[in-house]
């Protein structure tokens, strides 16, 4: 069995090996970030249709009846 100061030790360690290596990104988050700046180009784009901006936040995967819906269409649509 191995005692706290081995575990201990090997965190420290461990930690120490990774520091100023950047840090990983998974797949889920990298799609997530590039759907809301999909959203925020839509939004800020004076040309965009509701339409293609109720599509755009679609991709996000949030259903039409979520309250994240009808804040985005109701702040697009004071907007647009």
């Amino acid at each position: 069995m191995e005692n706290k100061r081995d575990k201990d030790l090997r965190q420290v360690m461990k930690s120490e090996r990774s520091r100023g290596t950047p840090r990983q990104r998974d797949v889920k988050s990298l799609e997530l970030e590039e759907a809301t700046r999909r959203v925020y180009d839509q939004f800020t784009d004076p040309y965009c249709s509701r339409e293609n901006f109720l599509e755009t936040i679609r991709s996000l995967g949030q259903p039409d009846e979520s309250k994240l819906v009808r804040d985005l269409l109701k702040a697009f649509d004071e907007r647009h």
